[in-house]
């Protein structure tokens, strides 16, 4: 009697169900993370934050809170 293949094929099993399960709690974990921190920037908050630098004297902090990090938009460089 070869008992041994059985148990070899049922450990497998329990290692990918284990692992499978910890990806997805990690997933989980991950997407409620990134969902507490972007709840901290919404644009009502940026607005407040640009308002006081403006009102602190702190002009060049402030345009770096408006700043849109130096994207390109093509639509402006062709109504020049």
């Amino acid at each position: 009697m070869r008992v041994a293949p059985r148990k070899r094929s049922r450990n497998k099993a329990t290692i990918l169900l284990l692992s499978t399960l910890v990806v997805m709690l990690v997933l989980v974990v991950g997407g409620i993370a990134v969902k507490v921190i972007n709840s901290e920037s919404t644009p009502e908050a940026t607005v407040r934050d640009y308002v006081q630098l403006i009102a602190d004297g702190k002009y060049d902090e402030a345009n770096k809170v408006v700043d849109p990090g130096g994207y390109w938009y093509p639509e402006r460089a062709a109504n020049k």
